[in-house]
């Protein structure tokens, strides 16, 4: 995540002339990894991909990049995980908390 988080500031700099694919692109390669690891419960791990995905989404939506993407992978998150036990449901409460804070 670290090295994401890299690109993802380089393609977010004013030198970088394509912004808008790149994001979608992360966004699109983080949505796959997070519902594979909500298939293999790795709880861990899907909550660090997730906070740090939408500290990046903030990020985003302050330079004006779309959300909707991210807004749709969590909620997408929300619904898989609500049935998986505790852990589940913590994953699932932590993505709605994610998404509203995406949306305002």
């Amino acid at each position: 995540m670290d090295l994401i988080g890299l690109i993802f500031e380089y393609g977010h700099s004013s030198a970088f002339p394509f912004s808008e694919s790149l994001w979608t692109y992360l966004s699109a390669c983080l949505e796959s990894v997070g519902l594979a690891l909500a298939e293999q419960e790795l709880w861990q791990a899907l909550k660090v991909v997730i906070e740090e995905t939408a500290a990046m989404g903030r990020q985003a939506a302050r330079s004006g990049l779309q959300t909707a993407p991210l807004q749709h992978f969590l909620r997408r998150l929300e619904d898989s995980c609500h049935n998986k036990g505790e852990d589940g449901r913590e994953i699932a409460r932590l993505a709605r908390n994610l998404r509203f804070n995406l949306e305002v």
